[in-house]
């Protein structure tokens, strides 16, 4: 294992978030939104095909961020173990110092440990939120069981998991210099594209 391995995880993760910014985007405009006036008859059953198929997708995406097990896993459980190793920490610490320290102003190693343990917060706190959404996917979308989940999640499950996330992520990136700019500007154009989308649908077939 090399800091190239963290450093391309990272960049895997980061992908992930985006995708899981645009489909939350997507999903918040249509809770924001009155649409059942136009969403009367067969094309109603469509709109809500589309927003279901939307949260289980998300709901995958937080699985995977959350992965554990086999060390073939692709997510922050495996990045932060990469991180504890001596080795990948003592390669990024001497890669990253100057650039960090000329950016930021804080040094990497301490920037490292900081994370962690913000790492290890939001982990805990997101524990149970977690749990029953990895329990949805485990039991009605990766699998069809004949157990329902022992709890079913809620929304805010699955938003407060992808902003933890997203959080990690953003930071895991810009210590490992795999992306600098986070996710605000991402989140902002994908909140403008959704509202843009639903906004024509509403507005019905322009002839």
């Amino acid at each position: 294992m090399s800091l190239q391995s963290l450093q391309n995880l990272c960049r895997k993760l980061f992908r992930e978030i985006e995708w899981a910014t645009a489909l939350e985007a997507k999903i918040e405009a249509v809770k924001s939104k009155s649409l059942e006036s136009f969403v009367g008859g067969h094309a109603g059953y469509i709109l809500g095909l589309d927003h279901i198929a939307s949260v289980r997708e998300m709901i995958m995406t937080a699985c995977r961020l959350f992965d554990e097990g086999a060390a073939n896993r692709e997510s922050l459980t495996k990045a932060f173990h990469l991180l504890r190793r001596p080795d990948v920490r003592a390669e990024l610490i001497r890669s990253e110092r100057k650039r960090l320290q000329f950016q930021e102003g804080k040094d990497v190693a301490e920037q490292i440990v900081a994370l962690e343990s913000k790492w290890k917060t939001l982990r805990k706190k997101n524990a149970r939120a977690v749990e029953r959404l990895k329990s949805a996917r485990d039991t009605t979308l990766a699998h069809s069981l004949d157990t329902p989940p022992s709890q079913s999640p809620i929304y805010k499950d699955l938003f407060d998991v992808i902003a933890a996330a997203r959080e990690i992520v953003g930071d895991l990136a810009l210590i490992a210099g795999t992306n600098l700019k986070g996710f605000g500007t991402a989140q902002s154009i994908w909140k403008q594209r959704a509202d843009e989308y639903w906004e024509v649908l509403v507005a019905g077939p322009r002839l």
